[in-house]
């Protein structure tokens, strides 16, 4: 707080709580005011940034009239003095809309620090934070997680002179489950570089983009073929190559697992729909029988589709990173057993560095 902070009192100027608020180290400026209701006008031209206020329970009307000056004043906070026996009353009632709470009485050092709590902005988390958050994680896992890979490779080189098949079975389930974690790990920093502003999207040509996903593809030993009569060198997209990349990655591993073959090749196949490009992939599977395609994309719903998969959030990193670039993604069903995914971005025209 500064002595800009502005505190609206109930109560007249020579109440003690009003002059403890005066005592405060952080020496507000005050607005004393008798009647919250006669005076609603005066509080809102004074405009507070926190309003104390002494709650009394046989006069429940001053919660009323604090609404509606919150209504007026969207940003007010409000710290209510209540007697010691209400406080419990009030927390589990609900009533008191979040505002903060002081038990009376009180000492002016516990008003100070009441004062200091409710002053401070309320932060809701939003859907950023959560990813940040999730980010936080990865990086905190990453460098343990390069260490125990690399102890593990210096393990399975040991025991490649060893006649052990049991040893090195654990060896490979270990490793197995290493690059399970470092693949989600990969989809949260993309989720959260499709959230953001920091992708520059740059114009792209189909063909440098179908390359690098077929290296993506092959070092996950997914079998793909592509089917496109347009001029791949001609066709392009705007956004970030990696962030496609990875959508696309990502629908083609959904459609392998989801698939009656793992084997089988996963058919990428592009067309144009006026300015804009459709990426389809198909998959066929009894699996599919009653999915519920609407929540098709939403995070983690394959887990409860497919138990013990590693595609929790695929489906949602790809229609995140497809809106991000303007476009969408859509599931539609084909038959009762075959389900067609749709990936739509806008078109471009590749700059000639991508040609």
């Amino acid at each position: 707080m500064n002595d800009n902070f502005r505190i609206a009192a109930i109560g007249t100027t020579d109440a003690p709580m009003v002059r403890m608020i005066q005592d405060l180290g952080s020496q507000p400026r005050i607005l004393p005011v008798v009647d919250l209701y006669a005076d609603a006008s005066a509080v809102a031209a004074f405009a507070p940034h926190l309003l104390i206020c002494e709650f009394h329970p046989q006069s429940p009307q001053d919660l009323g009239a604090i609404r509606l000056l919150r209504a007026l004043l969207p940003d007010l906070r409000v710290l209510l003095v209540v007697e010691s026996g209400c406080l419990a009353d009030l927390e589990k009632s609900g009533e008191n809309d979040g505002f903060a709470l002081l038990a009376s009485p009180f000492t002016g050092e516990e008003l100070e620090s009441a004062v200091e709590r409710a002053a401070s902005p309320n932060h809701v988390a939003k859907g950023s934070d959560y990813l940040q958050f999730a980010q936080g994680i990865c990086d905190e896992i990453n460098n343990p997680l390069m260490s125990a890979s690399g102890h593990l490779q210096l393990l399975e080189s040991s025991l490649e002179e060893l006649a052990n098949d049991r040893a090195r079975a654990q060896v490979a389930s270990i490793r197995k489950g290493l690059d399970r974690i470092s693949q989600t790990m990969s989809k949260v920093r993309d989720m959260v570089r499709a959230s953001s502003d920091n992708h520059i999207p740059v114009p792209i040509a189909l063909s440098a983009l179908l390359a690098q996903f077929e290296d993506r593809c092959k070092a996950s030993e997914l079998t793909l073929e592509i089917d496109s009569a347009l001029d791949l060198e001609a066709s392009g997209v705007r956004g970030d190559i990696d962030l496609l990349t990875a959508a696309l990655h990502s629908l083609g591993q959904v459609c392998r697992e989801l698939g009656a073959d793992e084997q089988e090749p996963v058919t990428l196949n592009i067309t144009r729909s006026e300015a804009s490009l459709e990426f389809r992939m198909r998959v066929e599977s009894a699996r599919l029988e009653g999915w519920e395609l609407p929540r098709a994309f939403e995070p983690y719903h394959l887990n409860l589709v497919l138990r013990g998969t590693a595609l929790g959030l695929d489906l949602f990193l790809v229609r995140l990173i497809s809106h991000a670039h303007g476009g969408d993604a859509v599931a539609r069903r084909l038959s009762a057993s075959s389900v067609e995914f749709w990936l739509t971005l806008p078109g471009s025209a590749p700059a000639s560095a991508n040609t």
